[in-house]
């Protein structure tokens, strides 16, 4: 109304700036209200998931050639160099898989903004590891806690492309209360599973960014005691690929 009686373009871009504030802070105490519901499934001896984590940040990566099928050339791996820091010692971040690994469109593998990014094709499943060893000499660096969360855990209609990812030698898994996906631990494996439709809206465009949504589709897996962590994708038969996006940070249960 003011805009319309004025024409004064300051007017209506002090009230869009305004409009723009109340939005981002309602974003945000959805967001944390989403992080407090946390709940793991799993042994959880470790009830702080925030506490002790190392750090880990992850950007265009060194060596990207996973499976031996590129885009990069090198070492069969994804290799994120001096992403972290321990005792001041640099530590790499080291992705490989032991068994079978298809892409469909490796060049997506690498990094989206500051996340982790696989490229997996639907109706297939992988075995990744995730290490951290010492930039300059490659020895394992073992830290009291070694979290993964992973994002954008949904699935095409009727269950085409589902996907699951569990991890056997996890503490615990955590997930947000009420939110989408399936958790289970059988025999000391922890998993989480897709349950939802999705579509491009629900893939989180960075960690600074993420919301209650982000999180309703996302699962941290925490490991102690380690220098590595391994997780088992299984994708169902559907068209295309699944991105698996991850970051090596407790993000669902903690604060971004």
């Amino acid at each position: 109304m003011d805009y319309c009686t004025t024409c004064n373009e300051a007017v209506l871009s002090t009230y869009m700036e305004i409009e723009r504030e109340e939005e981002a802070e309602e974003l945000l105490e959805e967001r944390d209200a989403a992080v407090e519901n946390a709940v793991c499934e799993g042994t959880c001896t470790d009830t702080d998931p925030c506490a002790q984590v190392l750090k880990v940040d992850l950007g265009e990566p060194s060596v990207n050639n996973l499976g031996g099928t590129g885009p990069g050339q090198g070492a069969s791996e994804i290799r994120y160099a001096r992403a972290g820091l321990y005792h001041g010692v640099d530590v790499d971040l080291v992705v490989t898989t032991d068994g079978a690994y298809t892409a469909n469109e490796a060049q997506m593998n690498g990094a989206k903004k500051d996340m982790g990014r696989i490229n997996v094709k639907s109706g297939t499943s992988v075995s990744l590891k995730f290490s951290l060893v010492a930039s300059q000499t490659q020895d394992p660096v073992t830290v009291p806690k070694f979290a993964i969360t992973v994002f954008d855990m949904d699935e095409g209609n009727k269950g085409k492309a589902r996907n699951k990812i569990t991890a056997c030698d996890a503490d615990g898994v955590y997930t947000v209360q009420g939110g989408e996906l399936v958790t289970e631990t059988v025999n000391g494996c922890s998993s989480a599973s897709s349950s939802t439709p999705g579509n491009g809206d629900n893939s989180p465009k960075g960690l600074a960014s993420l919301t209650a949504d982000h999180l309703s589709r996302s699962a941290t897996f925490s490991f102690l005691s380690t220098s590595e962590a391994n997780i088992d994708l299984d994708i169902a038969k559907g068209g295309g690929a699944r991105n698996l996006q991850f970051a090596i940070a407790p993000i669902v249960g903690c604060a971004v």
